[in-house]
């Protein structure tokens, strides 16, 4: 998992969107500071901005982030691997590369105009607006990433991303101002603090204004909430429901994308069920299984069936075939050639092929930088990959 969180940072912060992304509240940040100087005033513009952008800017990146690595993940489920570390790896490389940005974005701008003495420091609310975005980055890539898992079709994921941001940032609120206004004869604060639970965006956004102290433009119900939110409990209550909005809509995802099967996949596993099929009834049409085990060839045939799911004899499929890589090094003594071929089946290899599988490969599954053979000493202990090796060799011949 850990390699594949490393890729998956170093594709993120290759791309220009997390770029712009930074420089976007970089430069928005500056020039709010550069007009307004105090830090409170700058928050409270700032605020407005966070809840319409963030939310936006997750939802859309991180579906189209998902739909664009569909074939480096159908490449990685061709290979002994997890999905849930999959899942996992591909969504905190989005959520902590996004965070970084508008973390960075807004920060250095405050750091910097903390230099001029006049300025007066408000730590606790500007952390308080950078925490609450940080919360809407992991809340709304979660479900971005949610989203694109449920949806085949590309467009219709967009649509629903944008259906989603609409309804948080615009369309809740409108219901909740129909509630207030339709039964305002009624106590309605609790109802209304309840509610405001139930949408991510207005979480952040009391969160921040109770800081700024202008609960009392709120009247009755903005000192209700100061009485809640300012509270150590209020506080921890607030904090655990974004947690839980992050955690519902990632789980959700991680469940269907555990039992989702991709179109490639079911064509992967349809050519791997015909090559395995063929090597069983080659391998033992007419032989007794008491023959086979005593054939070290056959039984390194049988062996190699898992081989199959990227190696062919002659045939191109993710993987050079056999045959290839035999050919490669058929100036090294045999002796020699077993002892690399057995490592690198132990405990893979990466590299080796990339130039040729950029040049005879016509389907090319993610980036050829990410590729490599996984470790088989899981699958295999040493004697069977001896009998591997057994059978390989005797496609010399």
């Amino acid at each position: 998992m850990l390699k594949l969180l490393k890729y998956e940072f170093y594709n993120m912060f290759r791309n220009k969107w997390i770029v712009f992304y930074f420089l976007f509240f970089l430069i928005l940040t500056a020039s709010l500071f550069y007009f307004a100087k105090e830090p409170a005033k700058v928050v409270s513009t700032l605020l407005q901005i966070v809840i319409l952008v963030v939310p936006l800017i997750s939802l859309i990146l991180g579906t189209i982030f998902m739909y664009d690595s569909r074939n480096f993940i159908e490449l990685l489920l061709s290979q002994p691997i997890d999905r849930k570390k999959i899942y996992i790896s591909k969504y905190l490389g989005t959520t902590i590369s996004l965070s970084v940005g508008f973390i960075l974005g807004v920060l250095i701008p405050y750091l910097y105009v903390l230099k001029n003495p006049d300025v007066k420091g408000e730590h606790i609310l500007y952390f308080s607006l950078i925490i609450s975005g940080a919360f809407m980055t992991f809340i709304f890539t979660a479900f971005a990433f949610f989203i694109s898992t449920f949806f085949e079709d590309r467009v219709k994921g967009f649509g629903a991303s944008i259906l989603l941001w609409l309804y948080v940032t615009l369309i809740y609120d409108g219901i909740i101002l129909f509630i207030i206004i339709y039964f305002r004869e009624y106590p309605l604060e609790k109802p209304v603090l309840i509610l405001s639970m139930l949408n991510p965006v207005d979480i952040a956004r009391i969160f921040v204004i109770l800081k700024l102290d202008m609960a009392a433009l709120l009247g009755y119900t903005g000192t209700i909430f100061k009485q809640f939110f300012d509270t150590k409990l209020g506080t921890m209550t607030s904090l655990s429901v974004m947690v839980l909005w992050i955690v519902i809509p990632l789980i959700t995802g991680l469940v269907k994308f555990s039992k989702k099967i991709f179109k490639q996949e079911v064509k992967m596993k349809k050519r791997i069920f015909v090559i395995t099929m063929a090597i069983s009834f080659s391998a033992s049409g007419g032989i007794t299984q008491e023959e086979i085990d005593s054939n070290p060839i056959l039984k390194g045939k049988m062996l190699a069936k898992k081989c199959s799911w990227c190696h062919d004899i002659n045939k191109n499929l993710v993987a050079p075939p056999f045959k290839v890589i035999l050919e490669r090094y058929k100036s090294v003594p045999e002796n020699t050639l077993r002892k690399q071929f057995f490592e690198v089946i132990k405990n893979g290899s990466k590299g080796r092929w990339k130039e040729w599988m950029k040049e005879n490969l016509k389907i090319k599954m993610g980036r050829l930088d990410s590729m490599y053979m996984p470790p088989q000493k899981e699958y295999y202990n040493d004697e069977e990959i001896n009998l591997i090796l057994d059978w390989l060799f005797s496609l010399k011949k």
